[in-house]
């Protein structure tokens, strides 16, 4: 039991063998330059920015503000999401990441990290800039309002979260971040429209557009200071930003009881009745959420990755996106044996909506991520009759 949190190396993009390259069609994409077996990890990496979901925190849900790594113990989460104080959790001791002794906090707005080395990075990237124990009162009344819009206009599950931009717009121009961090963004950023002008993505739908322009005016007001930030918070630009937010986010899982039952199913423990015993009082307490809490979503926040956002979609993805060390940073691992060449391929879709139709599943890329897909599945299945999502 003591190795259960280790976690194997894997190596960092410049030492993967992927690379970065132009595909006819469909624009950069990540292709392998050496063969790889089901279940080998690709490459890790951290997000150039994340954020944790702005209705997780009105929830109570716990995580450091930088690596998004939760605060909460699996006990805690578990008996807060079943509304059943002092829930006891098998092997909890032995399998729960949570250590509190080594928390702290910001002196002045308050929030929350896993370690004294995450509210170091977060001071020096973007922190003092969005600390509202920093804001006069009138810059504190605008950051709340900004929030507020946002959360009355993206219900859960979310998928992204307005805070990202203001991380970003609060990174000092001339700092070695804040110039990575923009340059990725300006080579990532798409158009708020498909190539045919045909699709626009759902977060500029009309019926959203007094929520966003207020949003941009409060951005503008506590951001728009400076050559950097005035030129990024021009309405097409910051529209831009908005459909790189929805286009290129990925839900980051890093919630203390998805890591827990993780650690449990490692052990290994032998078959009998006291694993049985251990899974079905595990089962019960994930009933028991979602009968009191709805859904358990493992997703803790979001983030915008280097590499990972090059990555392309196929219902049929010969990769995946994994989370092996409890925060924010992201693994890519095979899902079959992949030869020397091939394009690494993500699914952009969930689990349920990857199984269901064609139909829905284009009708759920095109209104999300602006394109119609032509992977190999979708081919296969072009003359399946249409269903729709209300229909499945």
């Amino acid at each position: 039991m003591a190795t259960v949190h280790e976690t194997p190396k894997i190596p960092t993009f410049s030492e993967s063998g992927a690379t970065v390259e132009e595909i006819e069609g469909r624009g950069r994409s990540i292709v392998s330059r050496r063969a790889y077996k089901e279940d080998d990890p690709i490459f890790a990496e951290t997000p150039l920015i994340c954020c944790q979901f702005a209705w997780n925190r009105e929830y109570k849900y716990l995580a450091c503000e930088f690596c998004l790594r939760s605060l909460e113990t699996a006990q805690d989460m578990a008996s807060r999401l079943c509304n059943q104080p002092g829930i006891d959790l098998p092997l909890a001791s032995e399998c729960c990441e949570s250590r509190p002794d080594t928390y702290v906090s910001c002196e002045l707005c308050g929030v929350m990290y896993c370690s004294p080395e995450c509210q170091k990075n977060a001071r020096e990237r973007y922190h003092p800039g969005v600390c509202e124990g920093r804001m006069d009162p009138r810059r504190r009344e605008l950051f709340a309002e900004m929030k507020e819009t946002w959360k009355n206009m993206h219900f859960p599950p979310e998928t992204t979260n307005i805070e990202i931009l203001a991380r970003c717009f609060a990174t000092p121009p001339d700092s070695p971040y804040g110039i990575h961090l923009f340059s990725q963004l300006e080579a990532l950023v798409h158009g708020t429209v498909s190539e045919d002008e045909s699709l626009v993505h759902k977060l500029l739908q009309p019926q959203f557009a007094p929520q966003i322009d207020r949003i941009h005016q409060c951005l503008q007001i506590l951001y728009g200071e400076g050559e950097r930030n005035s030129k990024w918070l021009t309405k097409g630009r910051f529209r831009s930003l908005l459909a790189l937010l929805g286009r290129n986010q990925q839900g980051i899982g890093s919630s203390a009881f998805s890591r827990y039952s993780r650690n449990v199913q490692r052990l290994g423990l032998p078959e009998g009745l006291e694993k049985t015993n251990i899974f079905d009082t595990m089962d019960t307490v994930y009933d028991l959420m979602q009968e009191v809490s709805g859904p358990f979503l493992d997703v803790e926040g979001v983030g915008i990755y280097e590499h990972q956002s090059r990555l392309n979609h196929s219902c049929a993805p010969n990769v995946e996106v994994s989370y092996e060390t409890g925060d924010h940073m992201l693994s890519l691992v095979a899902l079959q044996d992949i030869n020397v060449g091939e394009e690494l391929c993500i699914s952009y879709l969930d689990p349920c909506m990857l199984s269901r139709s064609r139909h829905s599943r284009q009708k759920h890329l095109r209104e999300n991520y602006l394109f119609s897909c032509s992977c190999p599945l979708c081919v296969a299945q072009q003359d399946d009759e249409d269903v729709t999502s209300e229909e499945e």
